[in-house]
């Protein structure tokens, strides 16, 4: 699936027009090569990587009790962009979304496995949740923060892409995939993650494990909640 606002995706291409060329110098190759290599980079990384988000406790419990994970759009809150204002701008500007649509019609953010775990993502809290394959083929992504990454107005540097099957333009025409080492060393440096986009929501079912990281460990009722649902544990 892909979720964009046409028009910023024309002006993507547009800017990868003019980028892609000197990406393709600084790699040595031509730019047909450039274009077929670096997607080639872009779909090994995503091809088998999982999607996981990163929650604080309370939310988990939360979504655990409700069976439905809640937004910011509904909660109005999150680790990152706290201002719903901001977030409905850029969701209209790159993804088309209207800002006066409904919470249901609006992306869940997730980030994909070989993203910097280490830096910018802990700070959306220390519970992983890993999201089990079929939610694949309703997501999107990008090489880097749909907010942080953008420069609205000005040089819009990449668009959501289909998880299942991305091109280039998921990635910054300012980043060159093909001296990248890694899929964090391709994101953006704004936290260099690449951001997940899911759609049509997320239920307790969809979720595959969680993972403890930060040394935090479930409390007694959290872990009632996950053996209840049998939701498998593990711990990094």
């Amino acid at each position: 699936m892909r979720q964009v606002n046409e028009q910023w995706l024309d002006r993507v291409r547009e800017r990868a027009a003019w980028a892609w060329p000197l990406r393709a110098k600084e790699a040595r190759v031509d730019v047909a090569t450039y274009e077929r290599l670096a997607t080639q980079k872009i779909r090994g990384w995503s091809a088998d990587a999982e999607v996981r988000l990163r929650i604080p406790e309370d939310q988990l419990m939360a979504f655990l009790r409700s069976g439905s994970y809640q937004t910011l759009a509904t909660t109005g809150t999150s680790g990152g962009t706290t201002n719903l204002a901001i977030r409905r701008a850029v969701e209209d500007q790159i993804f088309g979304i209207p800002r006066s649509a409904d919470a249901e019609a609006r992306p869940i953010y997730g980030y994909l496995e070989g993203s910097d775990e280490h830096h910018a993502l802990p700070q959306w809290g220390p519970v992983v949740l890993v999201v089990d394959h079929s939610v694949r083929e309703r997501a999107t992504f990008i090489l880097g923060d749909s907010v942080d990454s953008t420069i609205q107005g000005r040089h819009p540097l990449l668009a959501p892409e289909p998880l299942q099957a991305p091109c280039l333009l998921a990635a910054s025409s300012n980043q060159n995939v093909l001296q990248a080492a890694s899929l964090a060393d391709a994101c953006s440096q704004h936290g260099r993650y690449a951001e997940v986009q899911i759609y049509r929501g997320l239920d307790r079912e969809d979720i595959a494990r969680v993972t403890c990281t930060a040394g935090w460990q479930p409390s007694a009722e959290s872990a009632r909640l996950l053996h209840a649902y049998g939701i498998a544990v593990a711990s990094v």
